[in-house]
C-alpha cells in the first residue's frame, strides 16, 4: 500500500511539472507573437544587425517619380533610413510622429528618409493618405537594399553618418526613442540663446 501511495505521489508531481513546463512554453510563444505584432506583424527571428562603425552598404532605390538613388547621393550628410511597409500598422501609426520629428532632426543635422518596401503604386498610396512630406525611396520587398541593411521587420531604421558609416540601427524600440530624444534635446539647445548672443543683442 505504501509503495502505491509513493507511486501515486510521484505521478502527481510529474503531471504538475509537465503543466508548469507547458505553461512556460505557452507564455514564451505568446510573448513572441506580441513582439512580432509590434514590428509589422512579421515573425521575430534572431537577426544580426549591421555593426556600428561599419561602412553602410551601397544600394539602388527609386524616388516616387522613378529617379534612381544610391548611397552616394547622401555623401557628406547624416541620414536616417526609415524602413516601412504599406501593410504594417505600426508603420502607419509612426508617420505623424516622424512628421513632427522632421524639423528637430533637420536642426540636429539629420535627414529623415522613408524607405517603402513595396511596389511604387503601393508606396504612393501609403504616403498620400496621411500627407507625408518626408523624402521617400521605394525598393522591392525582397530587394537588396532591405536584405543588405538586414531589415528583419518594419518599422526599422538605420542611421548613417557623414562618412557613410552605420551609427545606429534596429527596430523602433527604446534605443530609437532615446536617439530621437537626443535630436529633440539638440534642437532645443540650438534654439536657446547663449550669453554671447544676449550680449550682442544688447
Amino acid at each position: 500500500m505504501e509503495q502505491l501511495l509513493v507511486a501515486n505521489s510521484i505521478a502527481v508531481w510529474l503531471v504538475l511539472l509537465g503543466n508548469v513546463l507547458l505553461t512556460f512554453a505557452l507564455v514564451r510563444k505568446v510573448n513572441g507573437i506580441n513582439q512580432a505584432s509590434s514590428h509589422g506583424g512579421q515573425p521575430m527571428l534572431p537577426r544580426e544587425f549591421l555593426k556600428v562603425g561599419q561602412a553602410a552598404p551601397d544600394f539602388v532605390a527609386e524616388t516616387l517619380s522613378g529617379k534612381p538613388v544610391t548611397l552616394a547621393d547622401y555623401a557628406g550628410r547624416k541620414v536616417a533610413f526609415l524602413f516601412m511597409s504599406p501593410g504594417c500598422a505600426p508603420c502607419r501609426e509612426a508617420i505623424p510622429t516622424l512628421e513632427g520629428l522632421q524639423p528637430k532632426a533637420t536642426q540636429a543635422g539629420i535627414t529623415l528618409c522613408l524607405v517603402i518596401t513595396s511596389a511604387r503604386e503601393q508606396a504612393q498610396a501609403f504616403v498620400t493618405e496621411p500627407g507625408v512630406s518626408l523624402s521617400v525611396l521605394v525598393t522591392p520587398p525582397t530587394g537588396q537594399f532591405k536584405t543588405d541593411y538586414k531589415v528583419g521587420g518594419t518599422p526599422f531604421y538605420c542611421l548613417v553618418n557623414e562618412q557613410g558609416q552605420v551609427e545606429a540601427t534596429g527596430f523602433f524600440d527604446h534605443a530609437w526613442h532615446f536617439l530621437t530624444g537626443q535630436w529633440d534635446n539638440a534642437s532645443r539647445q540650438d534654439g536657446v540663446p547663449t550669453p554671447a548672443m544676449l550680449e550682442g543683442a544688447g
